[in-house]
């Protein structure tokens, strides 16, 4: 009950009420979530700009025991209590030291909040140079936005690209692609593969119905603008068919928005041949017709930037 009234006070800006279910929310019986709620605290009063000295408090209380966050699943039976789990020096290690990266870029916009720039600028460099991680690195960038310190962010987003491109050639795959004939243009007309054959092809798998599907249609275009003159790539954006007619994906509103070309697929087992279950989905397939990158599901913002380079290593290596 504090928690939930904690939240909703703070959004409100009432700073009386917010403190006092924060403080009885930090003084519960400490748990193995005590140091992340002092965290989450922090957080809060923060985001919402409220009491910046009851903030830093929280977050150098949670910072101090950085070396108590969760790792891995904590499970409570009545007659033993909490049952860590085993997890290794190198896990441990890591999530201690995301942590401590976290609180160490909050404190930095604590700082900031608070005009005490030299101090938060400290804080901050602190962190990345801990753990850059995604919590990190948005707090930074905050931080160096509003102190107008062009060259950090510009260190920061070379971080970003980097941290992303590890992730990138790690999910690198390579199985053979099902066939496509099943896809006809808005026409109805079928695909030639002539049109395919030694290309680089982006496929995405979409409904008109599928929610996340419009949320990841922008990104796509802004994707499209980038390869639409490449030779070498051909995008597909495919109606999955799934409570969908050819008549529905010929009807679809975003043809006034966007410019990429959409297809109709008229295979009902193309999920299971693809391998997906959940839309949006998307594939790079290189030119020897294989399946190099699986991307199911979308995953906001940063898929741009992921689909840019997952073609970007199939590009090259088709070279």
């Amino acid at each position: 009950m504090h928690e939930q009234l904690f939240q909703l006070y703070a959004a409100q800006h009432h700073t009386e009420k917010t403190l006092y279910h924060a403080r009885k929310v930090a003084t519960q019986r400490r748990n193995p979530w005590t140091a992340e709620t002092l965290k989450e605290l922090a957080t809060t009063l923060q985001t919402n700009q409220l009491a910046p000295d009851t903030a830093r408090y929280y977050a150098k209380l949670a910072l101090s025991q950085a070396d108590s966050f969760p790792a891995g699943i904590i499970r409570y039976f009545p007659e033993t209590g909490y049952i860590y789990p085993f997890v290794s020096d190198s896990t441990r290690q890591a999530v201690t030291r995301k942590a401590q990266a976290n609180l160490l870029s909050l404190l930095g916009l604590i700082d900031l909040q608070q005009a005490r720039l030299h101090e938060g600028a400290q804080q901050t460099d602190s962190a990345l140079a801990i753990s850059p991680d995604n919590e990190t690195l948005n707090n930074a960038t905050l931080f160096y936005t509003h102190t107008g310190n062009k060259e950090k962010l510009k260190t920061v987003q070379q971080l970003r690209e980097k941290i992303l491109l590890d992730k990138v050639r790690r999910q690198l795959i390579s199985r053979p692609a099902p066939s496509l004939q099943s896809f006809v243009d808005m026409k109805g007309q079928p695909v030639s593969p002539a049109a395919l054959k030694d290309k680089i092809i982006l496929i995405d798998f979409w409904a008109t119905w599928c929610g996340p599907c419009m949320q990841e249609m922008p990104y796509l275009q802004q994707l499209y603008e980038a390869y639409k003159n490449n030779p070498k790539v051909v995008f597909m954006v495919v109606n999955s068919g799934a409570r969908n007619t050819l008549a529905d994906a010929q009807g679809w509103s975003g043809h006034k928005k966007y410019t990429f070309p959409v297809y109709y697929n008229t295979d009902p087992d193309v999920g299971e041949k693809f391998r997906f279950n959940i839309i949006p989905a998307t594939y790079i397939i290189d030119t020897k017709g294989n399946i190099r990158f699986s991307n199911i599901g979308f995953e906001g913002p940063e898929i741009a930037a992921k689909l840019k380079l997952q073609l970007e290593l199939v590009e090259s290596a088709s070279l």
